[in-house]
């Protein structure tokens, strides 16, 4: 999964356009607390330091570990 950090346009699956914005809302020792607002919700995920890559502006994060991802 690429997460674009700050606010970008993304495309549904019915290919209409929303906004979300990403951020990394805490950090402790060994995971990041990311932050994801769409306009139908917020929801934050901590994901392991050494799952999350960073490629410029984007947060690469392993698709299996997205799938087990659980808001808090």
């Amino acid at each position: 999964m690429n997460l674009i950090r700050g606010k970008s346009t993304c495309r549904a699956i019915d290919g209409s356009l929303f906004e979300q914005e990403v951020t990394i809302e805490r950090e402790s020792e060994k995971a990041f607390l990311i932050k994801i607002k769409r306009p139908d919700g917020i929801k934050s995920h901590w994901f392991p330091k050494k799952m999350v890559d960073f490629r410029g502006n984007d947060l690469v994060i392993a698709d299996w570990l997205w799938d087990k991802r659980q808001a808090v």
